[in-house]
């Protein structure tokens, strides 16, 4: 599984299968609005990026680190494996 969502809270890669070491995928959509793609290497999440249909906060999830995110309509967010913003 590569996401899972629910009412404000986005899960990255949170059963990502052994047949998927690395990849990258765009266009997820996930509930609240927001279309998600995610990087992975070595089964490791190495790049976020987040864009919201709506203002509000989205919480995001990547094993243990989660983090509240402040979005705006339209606005796009990229973050690190750590949940760390990018740029």
């Amino acid at each position: 599984m590569l996401l899972d969502s629910r009412p404000n809270e986005v899960r990255v890669l949170p059963a990502l299968p052994s047949a998927l070491p690395e990849g990258r995928v765009d266009g997820l959509r996930a509930m609240g609005g927001v279309t998600v793609g995610v990087t992975w290497k070595a089964r490791r999440m190495t790049e976020l990026r987040l864009k919201s249909k709506r203002h509000g906060v989205v919480r995001v999830r990547y094993g243990s680190v989660v983090r509240e995110l402040q979005m705006r309509a339209g606005a796009k967010k990229v973050l690190d494996g750590l949940l760390r913003t990018v740029g």
